[in-house]
């Protein structure tokens, strides 16, 4: 027999309508000038829809313009302040600092006043810098020196004192006494032979010269031979 015609599958467009698309607000504007000067004002700022509403979209929600008070103090006519309070004492005392005193109002904010202070130069007095460390001593026993210096770090300026002490010091070390080992003194000549044939003995002798002191060692030996 003949076989099947056609495809076994088939297609067609639905769905034709377009898609929903809701409304877009776009970024507020700045702040516009305020109303007043004082005594209280408004200021609005604005946006406008940058996509409408399409196709049965949610439209846009809130307005498009804004208000807020602004300028809210008193005006200048209606406050009524309290005497001026004393000055504070100078941020400094010398070289140029601020003070400032204030008064206070039941209707208008508190207003203040700063003025310059203590302007004359300060007086700067000399500075050494720190002591260097010190150096090795002159000798290693029996009392030496060890020496010791300091620098100006900072001149004395207009007024200022003249810095006080040495730029330099010296003080005593290794005060302890040198070790000091025993010492003989030289051989003498040899004696007179104690026979003159068949063997006899002659001797000769030292003495110490230097004896020890301060841990040092003890002569070795003996002192006839």
């Amino acid at each position: 027999g003949l076989g099947c015609t056609g495809s076994a599958t088939e297609s067609r467009a639905c769905g034709a309508g377009s898609c929903p698309v809701d409304c877009q607000w776009g970024s507020w504007g700045a702040w516009g000038s305020c109303t007043a000067e004082c005594g209280g004002g408004t200021q609005a700022h604005s946006r406008t829809v940058t996509v409408a509403a399409q196709n049965g979209g949610a439209d846009c929600n809130g307005a498009s313009t804004a208000y807020q008070p602004c300028n809210t103090r008193a005006c200048d006519t209606d406050c009524a302040y309290d005497a001026w309070g004393a000055w504070s004492t100078c941020t400094v005392t010398c070289g140029g600092g601020q003070q400032i005193h204030t008064r206070s109002s039941a209707t208008c904010a508190d207003s203040s006043e700063v003025r310059s202070c203590n302007t004359q130069v300060c007086s700067s007095d000399c500075q050494w810098n720190p002591w260097e460390l010190w150096g090795s001593c002159s000798q290693d026993c029996d009392g030496g020196l060890q020496y010791r210096s300091r620098d100006v770090a900072a001149e004395a300026g207009a007024d200022g004192a003249a810095c006080l002490g040495s730029s330099s010091e010296t003080r005593v070390c290794n005060t302890e006494g040198c070790r000091i080992n025993c010492q003989w003194s030289a051989w003498s000549d040899w004696e007179a032979c104690s026979a003159t044939c068949g063997g006899g003995l002659q001797s000769h002798s030292r003495v110490v010269s230097v004896h020890p002191d301060n841990g040092g060692s003890a002569c070795s030996g003996t002192s006839t031979e």
